[in-house]
């Protein structure tokens, strides 16, 4: 009987640890399917064109939004915190 205990206490000690050493996987982003200014569909007026940050706030640093077409690209530039946010969050 003792045994069956000190043997159930031992794997219940080794689950324990072997569960706690999983490191959580870091989330994936999701890829951008909408236009960052219209909502439009990328694609649905040509091929879609990305904007890298380019403003003085390193928050954005090598990321880039895509809009759906030339029209976009003006008020991408013009007000890039507003449209990097919308698309990345804070």
């Amino acid at each position: 009987m003792n045994r069956l205990l000190i043997a159930l206490v031992a794997v219940s000690v080794a689950g324990a640890a072997f569960a706690q050493d999983k490191k959580p996987k870091p989330a994936t982003p999701k890829a951008q399917t909408k236009c960052a200014v219209t909502d439009e569909d990328l694609g649905s007026m040509g091929k879609p064109i990305e904007i890298a940050y380019k403003g003085k706030n390193a928050k954005y640093k090598g990321k880039s939004v895509k809009v759906c077409c030339g029209g976009c690209v003006g008020k991408v530039t013009k007000a890039q915190d507003k449209y990097f946010t919308k698309v990345f969050g804070k």
